[in-house]
């Protein structure tokens, strides 16, 4: 199945691109899964911003679901077409 991945703010600066689309296994995808793989296949700059050292989820990082923020380690399937948005804070005045 297809997802998409949306970075925002640092993360889109990390990521080189605006968006991606990423095949994952059918039915067998959690949120928390994905971001691990998208931090795989992006070694040098963008898996610091995606995962720690153990492999975890970034506290800092947000993550929404077509549109909906969610809890960054989700277990929640996802599904063929979803819209994964990944960003970071984003602080000023």
């Amino acid at each position: 199945m297809q997802i998409t991945i949306q970075y925002e703010s640092q993360v889109r600066r990390a990521a080189g691109v605006t968006s991606e689309t990423i095949e994952v296994p059918d039915g067998c995808c959690s949120i928390r899964d994905c971001i691990r793989t998208v931090a795989a296949a992006h070694e040098r700059e963008l898996k610091p911003m995606l995962v720690n050292a153990d492999g975890e989820v970034q506290p800092t990082l947000l993550v929404f679901l077509n549109d909906i923020q969610i809890v960054r380690s989700s277990e929640s399937m996802l599904s063929d077409g979803d819209t994964l948005t990944l960003m970071t804070p984003i602080s000023g005045g």
